[in-house]
């Protein structure tokens, strides 16, 4: 499985590193995933997470502001845009987890497969 991020064009070279609180603090970035493990993936899950901590143990023990749900073929991939918003000055990790169906089919579990964007919000 791989996970990575592109920006609004759905390039790998604009992301929004730099934002000013309340101006334009809200951005939207292409969070896909590639299935490559041989076999159809259901019920596969994207956590959108953001964090102050710069730092953190995966998986990053906050809420998920986001989460999409899908399934993905082998070889093929789900694209979702993720809208997030920071409206309080601070340095931020917005990361992006991949869980998976654990093995008993009752929840989910990390697959220690994500993406992660550094985010600096300044006052307006």
């Amino acid at each position: 499985m791989n996970v990575y991020i592109l920006d609004s064009n759905k390039t790998a070279a604009n992301y929004p590193e730099h934002l000013v609180a309340n101006v334009n603090s809200t951005f939207g970035v292409y969070v896909t995933v590639e299935n490559h493990l041989g076999y159809t993936l259901a019920n596969a899950q994207v956590q959108v997470k953001v964090t102050s901590n710069s730092n953190p143990l995966f998986p990053v023990n906050v809420n998920a502001t986001q989460t999409f749900i899908g399934t993905i073929k082998d070889g093929a991939s789900l694209e979702n845009l993720a809208t997030v918003s920071l409206n309080t000055p601070g340095d931020y990790l917005v990361v992006f987890e991949l869980w998976t169906p654990n093995q008993s089919g009752d929840g989910v579990q990390f697959s220690g497969d994500y993406a992660s964007l550094s985010v600096q919000v300044s006052g307006a």
